[in-house]
């Protein structure tokens, strides 16, 4: 993965995938062009940290704005890299990285509600401890399920819910009360 240079790259762009690997990074227009637009408004060059806190107050006072936008994008190489280290560690991961970086990217905004600026931890340092702990959880998850049993999984159901799954998939009554003893 070729890391992104520019503060424009860093808050407008997002990781594409072919044949789960890092292939490019694609350009969101909509975000280059705010980006631009708030960088000629400075006239001076300022730092990544800079931005993280100007899209983080913005999100704050707004979100699902623009801003939570820029932070997902800012965020992507931290969620990259927490799916690489652990679908590498793992063995037997059913879960590609392209699939272990959906499930996490999608909790942006958890990480961004659980993020405090004050703390020492930068948000990309914070992120990618929250994106791997997603991860275990999905994985903890779909262990927890692999090694149940046909038996197992049934004595977790209760009867209401294998009541509703009988009668969703067309079971007569006198079928349903079959199953249920």
């Amino acid at each position: 993965m070729n890391p992104r240079q520019s503060v424009t790259e860093l808050f407008s762009t997002f990781i594409e995938f072919v044949d789960d690997r890092f292939s490019r990074w694609g350009s969101d227009r909509t975000l280059r062009q705010n980006m631009l637009c708030c960088l000629k408004q400075l006239e001076t060059r300022v730092s990544d940290d800079y931005w993280v806190l100007y899209w983080y107050k913005h999100w704050q006072q707004q979100p699902k704005s623009i801003a939570e936008q820029h932070l997902s994008a800012y965020l992507q190489e931290p969620c990259y890299w927490a799916a690489q280290r652990m679908t590498s560690r793992q063995t037997g991961v059913q879960y590609r990285v392209s699939d272990c970086f959906q499930r996490a990217i999608v909790e942006v905004p958890t990480v961004l509600s659980g993020y405090s600026p004050h703390q020492a931890a930068s948000l990309r340092t914070y992120a990618s401890l929250c994106f791997g702990n997603v991860m275990r959880d999905m994985l903890r998850q779909q262990r927890e399920a692999d090694s149940r049993t046909d038996w197992g999984l049934l004595r977790k159901l209760s009867q209401k819910r294998l009541t509703e799954s009988l009668q969703m998939s067309g079971l007569s009554a006198d079928t349903i009360a079959c199953y249920r003893l």
